[in-house]
């Protein structure tokens, strides 16, 4: 390729990554410009620097819960009724809110051993270095009448590193109060483990694990077009991802979709008792 023609595509890829992440990665117009340039500033710095054996693709995740499964599991209301109540009130509520919009983030840059990373969270329009997440639930939130009056405190969702299950991933669930777990956890659905804090009086109650192996995808060799990597080392990585989506209850829903490569522009589809999770490179 020529110098005209690798400036000519650097160019035309400076003005399509921001629309693609507007129109195609639920960011807003200034989200959309702002990452799309720090994206393309990031891979021009890598392009050019000393060709290293492995390559990163960053790339977009959207988890959407399933509240109202998840509320109703765990004793969070009592009827279909209370959490279409909730999500009528949630529609005209301005800022960010979890039980509404979910979670959305786009991995910028990421260590081979996921150790390190650069994260910029979508609903807080801000960068991160971890691999973590929190949020209060409201209006989902615990009271009881020993307590004083008008003190609340309400639930939250979190998401973060782990290595549950024997698999390293993604934790996400709910925190709780201690004394409300205490009443409620012998009639709710079997959590995937439950982690008390005495200091702060509340109780992790994981729901889900997305394994780190999801995102192999988004690393390959600088000669990934080999017929090595092609016929060996591709089937492999796909092989440990559906082996760990299948260990830790996640179902591909868009399958034929999926594996007919893994870099194309339609997202993968993830579906889970408790979460959906959609994730693309961008």
């Amino acid at each position: 390729m020529s110098k005209l023609s690798s400036i000519l595509s650097w160019l035309v890829a400076v003005a399509v990554l921001p629309l693609l992440l507007i129109y195609g990665g639920d960011f807003s117009m200034r989200q959309g410009v702002v990452l799309g340039l720090l994206l393309m500033g990031l891979l021009y710095l890598m392009s050019n620097a000393a060709a290293g054996p492995v390559r990163y693709l960053p790339y977009w995740v959207q988890v959407a819960p399933n509240w109202y499964q998840i509320l109703t599991d765990f004793k969070l209301i009592e009827s279909p009724e209370e959490w279409r109540s909730i999500a009528e009130s949630l529609k005209s509520a301005t800022g960010y809110r979890v039980l509404r919009d979910g979670v959305s983030f786009t991995v910028v840059q990421q260590s081979a051993d996921f150790e390190r990373t650069v994260i910029f969270w979508n609903q807080h329009q801000a960068f991160g270095s971890e691999f973590s997440f929190s949020e209060d639930m409201t209006p989902i939130q615990f009271e009881r009448s020993t307590d004083p009056e008008g003190w609340h405190v309400p639930a939250r969702f979190f998401m973060r590193p782990s290595g549950a299950s024997g698999e390293a991933g993604y934790t996400l669930g709910i925190v709780v109060r201690d004394w409300w777990w205490e009443e409620v956890s012998n009639s709710c659905a079997a959590p995937l483990g439950v982690s008390t804090n005495p200091l702060t009086g509340s109780v992790e109650v994981a729901l889900a694990v997305l394994p780190l192996k999801e995102f192999e995808i988004y690393r390959y060799p600088a000669n990934r077009w080999t017929d090595g990597y092609i016929t060996k080392t591709e089937p492999q990585i796909r092989r440990r991802r559906d082996e760990a989506r299948r260990k830790l209850g996640w179902i591909a829903m868009d399958r034929a979709s999926s594996d007919s490569g893994f870099h194309g522009l339609d997202p993968f589809h993830l579906e889970h008792k408790y979460f959906t999770v959609k994730h693309r490179q961008i």
